[in-house]
């Protein structure tokens, strides 16, 4: 704490200045309770959200806390957002490649590979013809199969 009577002394401040600086540092000291308050809600956002993501979220979506952050005291508050940022990504991404194969099965008429084959007259032989439906099941469980184990297909 400053005490104001020699700082008045030595600086030769006057008595208002002294209640300028006085009423600065109780400005400041709040100022930082608030920053205080903001980054300790900050961090139990975070993680509630890592929690969430744990939960709900597919196995090893998210790298433990203790890889990302060894001590949330430390400043690591971004390493933390950063992850759980990628985590939400990688999963966005993951539910749109899902999506995208759930819509191709869905489609079905038109989603099938040229068979190469061809009539008598030339013309391109249907996949349904040259393989039957338990070709046209089995060529979508392997557009599924592919779609769940992240492969393109």
């Amino acid at each position: 704490m400053i005490n104001e009577r020699a700082y008045m002394v030595r600086s030769h401040a006057s008595e208002g200045e002294v209640a300028d600086l006085r009423n600065e540092i109780a400005e400041l000291k709040a100022t930082l309770a608030a920053a205080s308050e903001n980054h300790r809600d900050a961090w139990a956002a975070l993680a509630m959200i890592r929690e969430a993501i744990e939960t709900l979220g597919p196995v090893g979506a998210l790298p433990s806390s203790e890889a990302v952050s060894t001590n949330p005291q430390q400043g690591h508050f971004l390493d933390e957002a950063a992850a759980i940022v990628a985590a939400i990504q990688k999963m966005g991404a993951e539910n749109e490649r899902l999506r995208t194969a759930l819509e191709r099965i869905e489609r079905w008429f038109g989603e099938f590979p040229d068979t190469g084959e061809r009539w008598q007259d030339g013309s391109p032989m249907s996949y349904s013809a040259a393989y039957g439906s338990n070709g046209e099941r089995d060529f979508m469980r392997g557009v599924a199969r592919a779609a769940l184990a992240g492969e393109p297909r």
